[in-house]
């Protein structure tokens, strides 16, 4: 009688029949599955019937949807972090690329630069094959071109500072020595005709020329 009383009490306060509930097995310490004793049952129907009342599917709602926002929080935050990340990664893998491009071009042109000192330092050789520095990154004759020859000079300024003792050169500066360096009669008078093949002297006059038309576009622009 009491348990029917009981009954009716929680049918009447959730509105919902309990038999409508079956009463399930649970699992014990040792892993066993075991019939629910009353006490466990009667606990288990009142919080099957709670579930479907409005005051719990509101609670229910009002959590999932604070979890739902607290998840989106932590994906922005989460892809926020990963964007910072990103950007440091890329940033470090910038600067390693732009150490290594400045520590190329620091080679590149102190290897140019030794290579006249040396010619310079010597006496004009009278046969053999004569050692000309082509104004390019590689030193080679075959990457020789306005474009790669401007871009050398420059990278070097921006590189180096082309300082001559205390005195830094700029980009005029350097158009200015290259293009007298550079000058077929000069190059004559330093390796000497009989030395210099028609090919290279060829090759010579094509560097004279780029380096002229560069050192005029140079004055034209500090003109405007």
């Amino acid at each position: 009688m009491a348990d029917d009383e009981g009954a009716a009490y929680w049918e009447g306060v959730y509105g919902q029949p309990i038999h409508l509930y079956e009463r399930p097995k649970v699992e014990n310490e040792k892993g066993e599955l075991e019939i629910m004793t009353d006490e466990e049952y009667a606990e288990y129907v009142r919080r099957k019937m709670y579930e479907k009342t409005d005051e719990y599917l509101e609670k229910e709602g009002k959590r999932i949807k604070k979890e739902r926002e607290r998840d989106r929080k932590q994906e922005e935050e989460d892809r926020a972090e990963w964007q910072r990340r990103e950007r440091e990664r890329l940033l470090l893998e910038k600067e390693r690329r732009s150490r290594k491009n400045i520590e190329r071009i620091k080679k590149a042109w102190a290897i140019y630069t030794g290579i006249w000192d040396d010619i310079t330092k010597k006496e004009r050789p009278k046969s053999g094959r004569i050692e000309v520095p082509w104004p390019v990154e590689s030193g080679r004759r075959k990457d020789v071109s306005k474009e790669a020859i401007e871009s050398f000079f420059k990278s070097a300024l921006e590189t180096n500072g082309v300082a001559n003792g205390s005195e830094s050169k700029s980009y005029a500066d350097i158009l200015r020595l290259e293009r007298v360096r550079w000058h077929p009669d000069k190059a004559l008078q330093r390796w000497g005709r009989e030395t210099i093949s028609d090919d290279i002297l060829q090759g010579i006059t094509a560097v004279f020329q780029i380096i002229d038309s560069l050192w005029a576009e140079e004055r034209e622009g500090e003109k405007r």
